[in-house]
Order: C-alpha cells, then structure tokens, then sequence
C-alpha cells in the first residue's frame, strides 16, 4: 500500500500460482482510507513500473512470496526507504523475514512453542523418529525458517510411512539450503491477536490447518479479546520497537499455557474482513 503526498501505497496484491491475488483487508483499507480523503495505491512490491517515490507512505503488508526471493524482497525495501517512509520500519522487515527470531524472543523471556531448530550446515540430518520420542511428542510440525504460511510444512506422526515421508521432507530442504525447524503439533488453533500503532483493537481464531488450499482470513472468526491473550501480545510488543501494525499468533499447549506460535510484522493479515462477516457465514 502507498499513499502519494496525501497518497498511500500499501504493497498489497502478489502473485499466487501466477494470478494476481488481492487480500480482503486491503480493499477493507483502502476503501476506509479513501472515505478519509486519502488515495491508496494498491500495488505489487515488485511491479517495476510503479514509482515508489512518489507516495508519502509505503506500507508492506500483504507480502505472499518474500519466502521464495527474500532478498530481492529486502533489496526493494532498502531501495523504497531511501525513498519515503517505510512500515513497518526496514530493520523490523530483516529481522521478522525469518523465523530465527522466535529465538530470539524465547531468549527474551517469551514462551515460545517448543522448537528444535536444524541448520542446512548440520553434518547429519536429525533422526525424526528419536527426537519425537526424546521430545515426547505424539506429532510434530516440520516449517521452513524462512517461510510464509504452510510452505514446506509437513505434519509428522509416529507412525513409521509417516516418519519415513518427513524424514525424507526434511532432508530435501536441508540438501537444498533450507534452514528447519520442527515443533510440537498443537490442534486447538490459534488466536491471533492484533495491534495497530501499538494498542491492541481486537482478535480472530482460525482453525488448525495444514493445506496449502486454506485461507487463514476466510476461515478466521472475530472472537473477544481475552485478558491473558492481550496481556501475553503487550508483552511481545513491548520487546519491539514502535510498530505501525502486528499480528501476534498465540497457541495454548498441552498444559493451557500460552506460547508464542508466530509474530507477523510483514505479512500480517488483520482480519478486518472477519470483523465485516456475520458470525455464521
């Protein structure tokens, strides 16, 4: 999203299996923005026909595909900040592009969901098998540390074709470069909890899913904001710098307590388009 001397641009729309894919909140955005007086731009991060210094703000939030070239992503980033202003700032783009800093905040204090990180450089893959039976767990969720969404993920179960097809997973990405991590699989969902210039507004659930087919905004449902979710998400935030908007994703494990599932300062997702929806739609 941009906006001109009185104009946004919001880096919005993306392709997605080569079709050019706009997200429900950006037009809920832009459409409450333009009642405002305000132009939006709703542009694509590397359409190199736009002109990024013309508008007065360049807002990344909708970003589908940073996973897949994340460099040419954060060079376009550098480039537009130089620009106008950037949101969320560049520094908060570097750090929240890989899933490293969840690491980081666990080592902060933050409860974050158990995660055993594997690096491409690791001489020997991991055996799945012996970490879920050393770790306890029945499933297990194998992510990309730099990744969107569902991609390279895949549930693992004790099974032995399971363990042998995410043995198998894992070790394709790691041969290829990929960072990894691997973590417990918690089915009740998750609760994201939104921010907007750092005050909380409000929160959805979104059921658990692992398709790639799924869309967390159609499936999300507004729910109340809940106090030790609120009181979990300032935490978070409070260990960041000044944010224009965030998603904090929270998952209770198998004892109740809350854990840090992912923060999003890139490619957000508020949901207003779940606030608009009626509950049995």
């Amino acid at each position: 999203m941009s906006l001109r001397r009185n104009r946004a641009a919001v880096e919005a729309p993306a392709f997605r299996r080569g079709v050019l894919h706009r997200d429900p909140d950006d037009l809920v955005v832009q459409q409450a923005l333009g009642r405002l007086g305000v132009h939006v731009d709703l542009v694509c991060w590397n359409d190199p026909t736009y002109q990024w210094e013309r508008p007065s703000l360049v807002v990344v939030c909708s970003v589908r595909d940073y996973d897949r070239q994340r460099g040419a992503f954060l060079h376009w980033a550098r480039r537009v900040a130089g620009q106008t202003l950037l949101l969320n700032p560049l520094p908060l783009l570097e750090w929240n592009t890989q899933r490293w800093y969840l690491r980081g905040l666990a080592v902060q204090g933050i409860p974050v969901v158990p995660t055993h990180w594997v690096k491409p450089t690791t001489a020997a893959p991991p055996s799945l098998a012996h970490l879920l039976a050393e770790r306890g767990w029945q499933e297990a969720v194998i992510k990309s540390v730099i990744g969107i969404g569902h991609t390279g993920l895949r549930l693992v179960t004790r099974a032995q074709e399971s363990l042998v097809q995410g043995q198998a997973h894992l070790d394709a990405f790691l041969a290829r470069g990929a960072a990894m991590m691997v973590q417990p699989f918690l089915p009740e969902g998750e609760q994201s909890v939104m921010a907007i210039c750092g005050q909380i507004t409000h929160a959805v659930h979104a059921p658990c899913q692992l398709s790639e087919e799924d869309d967390e905004v159609r499936n999300a449902v507004a729910v109340p904001l809940q106090r030790d979710y609120v009181a979990f998400a300032r935490d978070v935030l409070s260990r960041l710098p000044p944010t224009l908007f965030a998603r904090v994703d929270l998952l209770r494990d198998t004892t109740g307590r809350l854990r840090l599932s992912e923060l999003h300062l890139v490619r957000h997702v508020s949901a207003f388009s779940a606030l608009l929806r009626p509950v049995n739609a």
